[in-house]
């Protein structure tokens, strides 16, 4: 009784009251209180949701799912921390999405997640998201990741969580999360400028275009290097093509 004269507003404004509380107060059945959490949380819950699926009908259905889920573990006493609110519904809403796409046949294993580490350049412009660069082109790079990597950077870079923290919900340890946020960024460093390319391409160019973002973004395997500094030395629009990079 005590919690939901909070909630009510009682004894505080309902915005002054913390999850935990709220949480507590949802168990018990107070839908205010639920309506509470939903309303702090939803959108940040879509857009992890949306990071996972790449579709806005299918990430509504993961927050509805996630929520629901949230609601049975806190009635049935399975969240040891209620402080954590927020990190349980993220990796819940992750796990719901992942479902959405299981069901509806959209995951396959990536080999971009296994690939051998990648060594990122220093920090500058293009290790973080942000603003002046061209929206759809990071858009478009970003949803060509494989949801592991997607995942990482959204909790990391615009949830804003330190790789420790956003270990658990990856389900992987801090040291892991940590070396897979710099796989993220740097795989996401190289399609944003393979995006840049222009389309029509030779079949002679073609292994080189295919690989010219990693080049210039410092990622590109041993075993290609070799090649693609063969075919620029004697193709001038190969050279045009990384001078855009550049």
């Amino acid at each position: 009784m005590a919690d939901n004269a909070v909630i009510t507003g009682a004894a505080a404004p309902v915005g002054a009251v913390t999850d935990a509380v709220l949480a507590r107060a949802a168990a018990a059945g107070d839908s205010t209180a639920f309506d509470e959490l939903y309303r702090r949380h939803a959108e940040a819950a879509w857009r992890v949701a949306y990071a996972v699926t790449g579709k806005a009908d299918d990430a509504a259905d993961a927050v509805a799912e996630a929520f629901t889920r949230m609601l049975a573990a806190m009635s049935a006493g399975k969240l040891a921390d209620l402080d954590a609110f927020r990190p349980y519904l993220l990796a819940t809403t992750r796990n719901a999405g992942i479902d959405v796409l299981r069901r509806a046949g959209r995951v396959r294993p990536s080999t971009d997640e296994m690939a051998d580490p990648v060594e990122a350049p220093g920090a500058g412009p293009s290790e973080h998201l942000v603003a002046g660069v061209d929206a759809a082109l990071v858009a478009a790079a970003f949803r060509s990741l494989p949801e592991r990597w997607r995942s990482v950077l959204w909790l990391t870079e615009v949830e804003g969580m330190a790789p420790a923290e956003a270990a658990g919900l990856l389900g992987v340890s801090a040291n892991g999360a940590a070396q897979l946020a710099v796989r993220a960024r740097a795989g996401l460093r190289q399609r944003f400028l393979q995006a840049h390319l222009r389309k029509d391409v030779s079949s002679e160019c073609r292994f080189t275009v295919d690989r010219l973002g990693a080049y210039v973004g410092g990622g590109l395997a041993a075993r290609d290097l070799s090649k693609v500094d063969q075919h620029l030395a004697a193709c001038p629009a190969c050279q045009d093509r990384k001078a855009d990079l550049d």
